[in-house]
């Protein structure tokens, strides 16, 4: 394997393990809207691409990007879902609703790897097969254990979904890209917050030391994961992609019973157990025996 490839898997299992762990930090954000933290994660994500592609003398490449095109359509409805994915989740978590969460992100690598197949023409061997069988029972089990498949996991599971698969139609960098969407968003972001303090609020969460931190800390905690994410769907097929994405529900389950205090049945043991022998027949490979040569 090239060292490309490499560094896709683990830009491919990074992005969304660091996603998955991210409904701990937003304990720290009780008591603030989801669109509140969406706006302060969209505006500290621009100001910190800015300050990159500043110093690197390459925001006249970005400002390119914008020329009317198919493209930039594409860019526009990334842009969108997105945003829709962001608040969606960030409302989930603060409702206490992390597992409906973590189902959503356990729909969205089926959604994904159909639509890599019937969109992007990607194909998936007999591994991909089995693996997506056991996948699918997997995450069957936990529909059944909630009782019902919540708008919550729709929602996120749709726009996330389309998202990867209009990424996939762009042809930029990762970085380029939500560079890109941070610029869409800034006309949003600059009228809520005008908004906002015009009602008496704070510019920056509580207007304190700690929230201006918070802010802060929202922009890098959006930047590097959804850049690594990205990044995995770029070097890797998205079916491919799709799967190794299954770490980000695992993970926010595990935070939703351990820190959030969600049960964990058997049943949801039952539905990892699936899914996760799916990704061990989808990635693990049996050593090639090589018969001795004759002398």
């Amino acid at each position: 394997m090239s060292k490309p490839d490499r560094f896709g898997y683990l830009a491919a299992f990074l992005g969304p393990a660091l996603w998955g762990i991210l409904p701990i930090f937003y304990v720290l954000l009780e008591g603030y809207s989801a669109v509140e933290i969406v706006v302060q994660r969209s505006l500290w994500a621009f100001l910190l691409m800015m300050v990159v592609y500043g110093l690197s003398g390459k925001l006249g490449r970005i400002f390119a990007l914008f020329r009317p095109s198919r493209q930039l359509i594409y860019m526009l409805i990334g842009t969108v879902m997105i945003a829709v994915n962001w608040t969606t989740f960030v409302y989930a978590v603060g409702e206490v609703r992390v597992v409906e969460a973590s189902f959503g992100y356990f729909v969205y690598p089926l959604i994904a790897v159909g639509a890599s197949v019937i969109f992007l023409g990607e194909r998936l061997d007999r591994r991909g097969v089995i693996a997506l069988i056991l996948s699918a029972i997997g995450v069957a089990i936990k529909g059944w254990s909630i009782g019902a498949v919540p708008d919550i996991t729709l929602i996120l599971a749709g726009s996330f979904a389309l998202y990867a698969v209009v990424r996939k139609q762009i042809a930029i960098s990762a970085l380029d890209g939500f560079f890109c969407e941070t610029i869409i968003l800034l006309p949003l972001v600059m009228c809520f917050l005008g908004w906002h303090v015009g009602q008496g609020g704070a510019l920056f969460f509580d207007g304190e030391i700690r929230g201006f931190a918070l802010a802060v800390a929202c922009g890098v905690i959006t930047t590097v994961p959804l850049v690594l994410f990205l990044r995995g769907n770029e070097a890797l097929p998205l079916s491919m992609a799709a799967f190794i994405f299954y770490v980000n529900p695992t993970l926010q389950l595990l935070c939703g019973v351990l820190f959030f205090g969600e049960d964990f049945s058997t049943k949801d043991l039952l539905a990892f157990g699936c899914i996760w022998a799916g990704l061990i027949v989808q990635f693990v490979r049996r050593p090639v025996m090589r018969r001795p040569s004759m002398r």
